[in-house]
């Protein structure tokens, strides 16, 4: 399986999405190291895709956009172990396939390249440059960045 968000809670590897032989996916695996074992987590909101953009809050793996080999999202959910519930977080302003993103300790941080934008890009934004995104309400910052608080 490739194309899958993953993060390390600090007890357990989760694995959501991804696909193998153009077979999308829109299950995932929670791996705990000190048992050996691997359980699935619930369904989330969303739907099968893989390469799409992830990152480990400290409580919630959020997932967001990605593709289905024919169609590119931008929707975004977070799933927090601790409870087995997924939330709908708002879309992203674009689409968002493969972004790099991280946790910066207070938002989630997505870098979008130019090709990534060719997708789908946000009204006025350039193929120069990178952008900030989110999971939640978004701020232009510039016209090919976007910074999201939670």
């Amino acid at each position: 399986m490739s194309g899958a968000v993953t993060g390390w809670t600090g007890r357990q590897f989760l694995a959501w999405g991804g696909a193998c032989c153009e077979d999308t996916t829109r299950g995932g695996l929670a791996y705990t190291p000190a048992t050996g074992t691997w359980r699935a987590i619930p369904a989330a909101p969303l739907a099968a895709r893989t390469r799409a953009s992830g990152a480990w809050t400290g409580k919630e793996l959020v997932v967001a956009g990605g593709w289905d080999y024919r169609k590119a999202f931008r929707d975004t959910a977070a799933y927090n172990p601790s409870t087995g519930t997924w939330r709908k977080l708002p879309p992203m302003p674009s689409t968002a396939i493969g972004w790099p993103a991280l946790w910066d300790g207070r938002e989630v941080l997505f870098l979008s390249t130019s090709s990534a934008r060719r997708v789908g890009r946000p009204r006025g934004a350039r193929d120069t440059g990178f952008g900030l995104a989110g999971p939640c309400s978004a701020t232009e910052v510039s016209p090919a960045k976007y910074r999201r608080s939670c």
